[in-house]
């Protein structure tokens, strides 16, 4: 990992929104509305079901957000026909959490020293599994603000949250997160000394992981590692650690020159290390 500039926005394609086939033939108005109401607001077009194949044929690469009954799936089509698609599943989160509660320790949870009743700025949600991991084990005395820039993956992954189900822990912590749609280098501006006990960040990888579930993100991603003056906001957001998840080897020596620069976490057999900065008194 080098510092970089910060997070650039790659350009999208045309987008549309529309609803799943089993809530358009049950006029399903509710969420019609929803789903008309959020392409209006990010500008995109809202189709009818029926409709979106003839509109797909007429551009050569679209994005289509998709509004199911407890979820968002987020599609992106080339002339017509569906490259990749994205829609929240809480991924490691349910066997971090299981094994937290069995006794073992988890890696980014002990890189930034959690504990109840933490607050944690997760600058990049993405797939949202570490912001849920934290969600669970500060508490609900804790508080978890975790940040997506990319507008189609905050929606897949906010509308998912929203509906999950399935693990009760998982579905506990994703209610107590707040999801804000915005990049972290504006939010850090605005931050306050202390606003947060640990700001998190885990940039995309430049050399992606074959086959993991975030590499799907690739495709919606805000791309861009965070630059010397992010890191800054990012020390004095933070009472007590600033910590970097990234590929191991690539803390390259402009991140390592920064004052306090630490290596939380780096085993001999994982290909990934908790970098960061520790603040001066923290007493951890």
């Amino acid at each position: 990992m080098t510092v970089g500039a910060g997070p650039v926005l790659s350009g999208l394609p045309e987008g549309f929104v529309t609803v799943s086939v089993g809530l358009d033939r049950k006029a399903d108005e509710r969420a019609e509305a929803a789903a008309a109401a959020e392409a209006a607001s990010i500008g995109w077009e809202y189709v009818r079901r029926k409709r979106l194949a003839g509109r797909l044929s007429e551009v050569r690469e679209a994005d289509v957000l998709v509004f199911e009954t407890e979820s968002v799936r987020l599609i992106r089509c080339s002339f017509g026909k569906e490259t990749c698609s994205l829609r929240f599943h809480p991924s490691t989160a349910p066997l971090r959490i299981a094994q937290a509660k069995a006794g073992k320790e988890d890696v980014m949870v002990g890189a930034m020293r959690l504990r109840k009743g933490d607050s944690v700025l997760d600058c990049t949600m993405g797939l949202g599994s570490d912001a849920l991991v934290a969600a669970w084990t500060v508490g609900e005395s804790g508080h978890v603000v975790a940040l997506e820039a990319s507008r189609p993956i905050y929606l897949a992954m906010d509308y998912g949250m929203r509906g999950y189900r399935a693990d009760a822990d998982v579905a506990s912590a994703a209610s107590r997160i707040e999801r804000i749609n915005e990049g972290y280098s504006p939010y850090l501006r605005g931050c306050g000394d202390g606003s947060f006990d640990v700001v998190y960040m885990d940039p995309m990888f430049a050399r992606p992981v074959p086959g993991t579930p975030v590499d799907s993100l690739r495709t919606w991603a805000v791309a861009g590692m965070p630059g010397h003056e992010d890191l800054e906001h990012a020390l004095k957001a933070a009472r007590r650690r600033v910590v970097i998840k990234v590929r191991k080897g690539e803390a390259e020596k402009d991140l390592r020159a920064l004052p306090g620069f630490c290596v939380f976490h780096s085993s001999r057999s994982g290909s990934v290390e908790y970098v960061g900065f520790e603040k001066a008194g923290s007493g951890d």
